[in-house]
């Protein structure tokens, strides 16, 4: 007699399962739901809580997808997917300084990344950081991009214009009055 086991790990993976389907189905805060029962069984399982990162992205609760980002971040320090992620809602959020150092981790454990370098330009261009931005982009293949900050960051640092100069400092245009005689 054949039959199925009936184990707690069976019961996360039939979990995943319908989550896969939910978020295909665009039914997310089932899929969530889902996920968090996945989770009860194994609540380390990486591929949950990805998925589960993921979803609350598609919900756009940002700040709860950071939060489990950096949970599979402390516990997989060397996934350059979760770095890369990481790094992605904080640069959303606005965190200029974290998204930094988890880009600039990313892009080292997976040079290959160019999403990764991508985010990376941007978090640098925000940061004012032209030539930083334009290699970041340039290893992303966005070249035209590159290009046009690399232009931008020699405009900055060019010399002004003559003409501007010339009107920078003041300029006598005709000699000065001589001073009135003293009678006496």
């Amino acid at each position: 007699m054949t039959g199925t086991t009936d184990t707690p790990h069976s019961h996360h993976l039939a979990h995943l399962a319908t989550a896969g389907e939910l978020v295909a189905a665009r039914k997310l805060d089932e899929a969530e739901g889902e996920i968090l029962r996945a989770l009860a069984g194994l609540p380390t399982d990486p591929k949950a809580l990805n998925l589960l990162a993921l979803v609350r992205y598609k919900l756009g609760r940002l700040e709860d997808a950071h939060s489990t980002y950096r949970e599979i971040a402390g516990a997989t320090p060397q996934d350059a997917g979760a770095r890369r992620n990481l790094g992605l809602l904080a640069l959303k959020l606005g965190r200029l300084d974290e998204a930094l150092p988890e880009l600039e981790m990313a892009v080292r454990i997976a040079p290959g990344d160019e999403r990764a370098w991508s985010y990376l330009g941007y978090t640098y261009a925000k940061k004012g950081k032209a030539v930083e931005a334009a290699e970041a982009f340039r290893r992303a293949g966005q070249d035209a991009l590159a290009s046009q900050l690399e232009q931008s960051a020699k405009v900055q640092r060019s010399p002004p214009p003559l003409a501007r100069v010339a009107f920078a400092r003041p300029v006598a245009l005709a000699p000065p009055l001589p001073a009135p005689a003293r009678e006496g």
